[in-house]
């Protein structure tokens, strides 16, 4: 439903761009010595943890952290099947022409650069509004 979505303009992040943006033992450390409860909760994450929920946020905040991409045709497979849920793509051109929709799929994303953002981000004062401010260290 959401990729024939009429959006004007829509990014997909495949799990591709995840393998060179995991938690590093710098990213960790770094957390670690902020004074958030964002950045604490991230420090916990084990070290090669992909980032996928980071990525998506962090891209729409700064696309210019995307140093790779595509335009392609995308769907889902919904039919009953083996297939079902398949993500289906395909190059201008070649789209069967079924209601799928043409977006931008990142290949790849500036790793230190994102690593960057989210040490800044996550190690700023959130508003105690949140509730963020009451996260503990698990025992």
């Amino acid at each position: 439903m959401v990729m024939r979505s009429p959006f004007p303009r829509m990014t997909m992040i495949p799990i591709d761009p995840s393998t060179s943006s995991q938690v590093t033992s710098r990213l960790r450390d770094a957390l670690s010595r902020c004074d958030t409860a964002l950045a604490r909760a991230f420090s916990w994450l084990d070290l090669g943890t992909p980032l996928w929920d980071e990525i998506a946020s962090a891209t729409w905040l700064r696309p210019d952290l995307i140093t790779a991409s595509t335009d392609l045709y995308i769907d889902v497979d919904c039919e009953p099947g083996a297939g079902y849920g398949n993500t289906l793509s395909w190059a201008p051109g070649y789209q069967p022409g079924l209601g799928e929709r043409l977006q931008k799929v990142v290949l790849d994303v500036d790793a230190p650069a994102l690593e960057r953002l989210l040490i800044e981000r996550l190690g700023s004062a959130t508003p105690v509004s949140a509730g963020l401010d009451v996260v503990r260290r698990p025992v």
